[in-house]
């Protein structure tokens, strides 16, 4: 299988939210309108210069980039459709954390009708994110989030949403003691999971190893099929050209592999900081 380069644009810190897992909001890159705008002129510059790898996947991310009308972004993802029909972008992955509520009619939704009346569906990977602890400050920020899920399963039936859920504490022990149905919830709002490590910062949201694997070992139980995809999809091996910007530049900040071919992120899911997520899913799944 060809595995193409993800190049990726962490756009800028300015978020709606404050999460408890969040580094970015140690030291935040918050910028203006303006310079939000001149942000995205340098990304498409960027595009269109011989640094990038055409044919690449493209990633874009905040902070948050619909939780405010940002008339900017749609002229924004008019380029990156046109770069996409014309296969200089592969595949688009487009992050958001859906709480808000006015702006999903005046920027998401408009957003995503350009991609389903170019029938890019297909080649868009849209995430978003729900999580036990440390995301919702309040009971109507998680109920905002999940009725927007509700909202994109009607309005958009076509698109294929993955919910990124962090191996929390929390979640581990919410699955373990079967108060949470992963299964159910995919059901329920007609989106993919996508379980991701807790690089740890906030000790009461850390996970043990033993805890993180007798929750996954307990949606195996479940579902062998989900992990056996979960763990190729965590085994993937993408060259990631990961970049932040800045109103004047776009600076390269992409992380080192460990020896064993993964990110070294990977090995900060645990306090030892020695071994890694993924090779220790392959081993515990014999994968």
């Amino acid at each position: 299988m060809d595995i193409k380069p993800i190049t990726e644009f962490l756009l800028w810190d300015n978020c709606n939210n404050n999460c408890k897992f969040c580094f970015q909001r140690k030291n935040p890159r918050l910028f203006s309108l303006e310079e939000q705008e001149q942000i995205l002129d340098n990304v498409l510059r960027f595009l269109n210069s011989d640094e990038y790898i055409k044919g690449s996947h493209v990633l874009v991310v905040g902070g948050e980039l619909f939780d405010r009308d940002r008339g900017f972004m749609l002229p924004f993802f008019e380029q990156i459709i046109e770069k996409m029909l014309s296969d200089d972008i592969d595949i688009l992955y487009l992050n958001t954390n859906l709480i808000y509520d006015q702006t999903y009619s005046t920027m998401l939704k408009p957003v995503l009708k350009m991609f389903d009346a170019n029938s890019l569906f297909d080649r868009l990977k849209f995430t978003t994110s729900f999580d036990i602890a440390g995301r919702f400050k309040t009971k109507q920020a998680r109920s905002l989030v999940l009725s927007n899920l509700l909202l994109l399963k009607d309005d958009f039936p076509n698109l294929r949403t993955v919910v990124n859920i962090i191996l929390t504490k929390q979640f581990c022990e919410s699955v373990i003691n079967e108060k949470f149905d992963i299964f159910h919830f995919m059901e329920s709002f007609n989106v993919n999971t996508n379980l991701i490590p807790y690089i740890v910062l906030n000790k009461e949201l850390c996970a043990d190893r033993e805890t993180i694997f007798e929750a996954l070992r307990k949606i195996n139980e479940q579902h062998p099929e989900y992990i056996r995809q979960y763990v190729d999809n965590m085994d993937l091996r993408h060259k990631r050209y990961l970049y932040a910007c800045y109103p004047d530049n776009l600076k390269l900040c992409s992380c080192d592999d460990s020896e064993c071919g993964h990110s070294v992120n990977f090995k900060k899911y645990s306090d030892d900081h020695e071994a890694c997520f993924v090779c220790d899913l392959k081993r515990v799944f014999d994968l």
